[in-house]
Formats: C-alpha cells, sequence, structure tokens
C-alpha cells in the first residue's frame, strides 16, 4: 500500500514539476512546439557552458519542486528518465 501511495505522490510531482517548468518559462498558455514532437537521441552539448546552464536550470527547478529532498529528487528524476 505504501508503495503504491510513493508512486502515485511521486506521480503528481512530477506533473507539479512539468507545470512548474512551463509556467516558469512564461508557456503556460503557448503551445510549446518541443511538446509536440517525440524525443529523439541527438548530440551532446557544443560546449560545456551550455550543459552547465542546462544543468544548473534543472537543479534550481528540482531544488525548489522537492525542497531539497534527495529521495523526491531521485523520484522525480527517474520518472523522467523512463519517460523519455
Amino acid at each position: 500500500m505504501e508503495d503504491a501511495l510513493g508512486i502515485i505522490h511521486a506521480s503528481c510531482e512530477l506533473e507539479a514539476m512539468k507545470l512548474s517548468l512551463r509556467s516558469y518559462k512564461g508557456h503556460a498558455g503557448r503551445t510549446d512546439p518541443n511538446s509536440a514532437s517525440s524525443w529523439e537521441r541527438g548530440n551532446d552539448f557544443t560546449n560545456s557552458q551550455a550543459q552547465t546552464f542546462a544543468k544548473q536550470s534543472v537543479l534550481g527547478l528540482l531544488e525548489k519542486c522537492c525542497d531539497k529532498n534527495v529521495i523526491r529528487a531521485e523520484m522525480i528524476l527517474s520518472g523522467i528518465v523512463s519517460e523519455l
């Protein structure tokens, strides 16, 4: 029972994080062209600064959504990677 509740809670947190990200970027009322397309393998970042910026952006949102709780962060990140 606890596992099922944990999964439901993690799913709700993941949806909240997605909504927060859309709102944070100022696209809450607009359609994001990236959301319409499916994920692809892609390429590495063109430089380390771009990678660092992306990492810091995700980490900043994750800290806000999880209150710096490592277990919650792991659950959310695992859920995101699984959905890719």
